[in-house]
């Protein structure tokens, strides 16, 4: 049975979505001329179809049928451009943003709900005027921060691992919201939005990336959401100045120039003239990926722009061999279900989710609509975190 939409509405919304009609067709299962003809008015959708597209494009399906034309926010920048356009994504790109801005709305109105002490411990990296300074400052608050919890916290896996964990921790009780999972990285590595109504939320993809990449992502969009600088990144394409700053402080905080120094100076002077084994070397000996030892070799000195750039071209080839390698050689750090799904919610979307259930606020049921967390999975996750949020705020 089909259903009566605005075709003016269905066309406008995917133009301010950015969403291509093919790529709309394949990933809807509806065809591009048939796509066409319900944005032409020739023919109407099903009640299915029309589900679909709303869903798609992050608006209610009533909207496409009534006069006027919804207004919906346009794409995040584009970091990866010299100038700051909007971004061309994929619909499962759009998707995961998407989906984040929808936790990032549960998140706030909980915590608006029910409010809980957050740390304020950036301040001092925030007013800093250069990323490096920037860096050392946020470094020195998170281990402040970290070391006397660690133990507490009880993170699992390599010591990168462990660290990607208590940074995202970090950043939540700063009252951001911190995700990580799979979306295409033609779109992106990452991303940090302040949606209109929600938290800011920084997001780090997961897909092709080893842990390392994802720490140096993580930190790199830690330096937008310090700068409340919205949009989408890739750390490895540098084509403005806020994506080079942004690395200066990934790179200073992961691996500060006093200890890469220390790394070079012991490699004898043969490895020290291999552009690769150089990169390579300092990548092993640090928490640094191997594009990101490369960046860090060219900021100081030690290879130049011709070789920082075949490093960079070699290394995105290689994304997926990285990851490979890291896997082989850690164990797996998400023993559970929960732990994962933790991994990828954050634990503060979860812990206010277990407060609003436990003054019943909100039942089960909200919990797994609103931020996809399953029933099997809740109790065991709502315990963890918020073991882990309270040690992260305990005095």
């Amino acid at each position: 049975m089909t259903v009566q939409i605005n075709p003016t509405a269905l066309r406008s919304v995917r133009q301010q979505r950015a969403l291509a009609i093919n790529s709309v067709a394949e990933f809807t299962k509806i065809s591009a001329n048939r796509i066409s003809e319900f944005e032409s008015g020739e023919r109407s959708p099903t009640y299915k179809q029309v589900s679909r597209l709303a869903k798609l494009y992050g608006v209610p399906s009533y909207l496409l049928a009534i006069e006027g034309v919804p207004n919906v926010p346009p794409p995040p920048h584009d970091y990866r451009k010299p100038t700051q356009e909007s971004a061309e994504l994929t619909p499962q790109g759009l998707r995961t943003i998407l989906q984040t801005e929808r936790l990032s709305e549960f998140s706030g109105e909980m915590l608006g709900i029910n409010p809980i002490e957050q740390l304020d411990l950036e301040t001092p990296a925030k007013n800093a005027e250069d990323p490096i300074s920037s860096a050392n400052l946020l470094r020195e608050a998170f281990d402040n921060w970290f070391k006397p919890r660690r133990e507490k916290l009880g993170f699992a896996g390599s010591n990168v691992t462990q660290t990607i964990s208590a940074l995202k921790l970090f950043a939540e009780c700063h009252g951001r919201v911190a995700r990580t999972d799979d979306a295409p990285p033609k779109d992106y590595m990452g991303f940090y939005i302040e949606p209109e109504v929600g938290l800011p939320s920084i997001y780090i993809n997961r897909k092709i990336s080893s842990k390392k990449a994802q720490l140096f992502t993580l930190m790199h969009e830690y330096s937008h959401a310090l700068m409340n600088a919205e949009g989408i990144s890739d750390p490895f394409v540098l084509q403005n100045d806020i994506e080079r700053r942004c690395n200066r402080f990934a790179a200073e905080f992961i691996a500060p120039e006093a200890e890469v120094r220390k790394i070079v100076e012991g490699i004898g002077r043969t490895a020290r003239d291999d552009p690769q084994t150089l990169t390579e070397t300092i990548s092993r000996r640090s928490f640094l990926s191997k594009q990101a030892s490369a960046v860090r070799a060219f900021e100081l000195g030690f290879i130049n722009q011709t070789s920082l750039t075949q490093m960079l071209e070699l290394y995105r080839f290689n994304r997926r061999e990285e990851k490979t390698e890291e896997q082989l050689e850690e164990s797996n750090e998400f023993g559970w279900q929960h732990a994962k799904r933790i991994a990828e919610l954050g634990h503060l979307s979860i812990y206010l989710a277990k407060v609003g259930i436990d003054k019943d606020q909100i039942d089960k049921v909200d919990v797994k609509q609103s931020i996809s967390l399953a029933f099997p999975t809740q109790e065991k996750a709502f315990d963890l975190a918020a073991r882990r949020i309270e040690a992260a705020l305990s005095s």
